[in-house]
């Protein structure tokens, strides 16, 4: 096997955080790309993609809407932001059954 390159030996030494210690920009970016989010945000009006634009990704574009942001980056210093992602981001997990357990 390929002998790990300082990259590799220093993503392997930084711990994995947990999703709520992430930046919110970041959770939204990853929710953004997660089917089971995709497709709550389908069942809650967020426009699919069609056979005339099959690339377009609405998903960014509906949450950044909901949320009353132009970028992902006002989560993580806008106050208010952060409180829409907080709560659309609760309302998914409540209406998916994924509310994380206490740790």
């Amino acid at each position: 096997t390929p002998e790990a390159g300082p990259e590799d030996r220093e993503r392997a030494g930084k711990p994995k955080r947990h999703f709520s210690e992430l930046p919110r920009s970041q959770q939204a970016a990853l929710r953004c790309a997660d089917g089971t989010f995709r497709e709550w945000c389908y069942r809650k009006g967020c426009q699919q993609p069609s056979a005339a634009e099959p690339q377009k990704d609405w998903v960014p574009l509906w949450v950044r809407n909901v949320c009353r942001v132009e970028s992902r980056k006002e989560f993580d210093t806008n106050r208010e932001a952060g409180a829409r992602w907080d709560e659309l981001h609760y309302q998914f997990q409540q209406e998916t059954n994924q509310m994380a357990e206490a740790r």
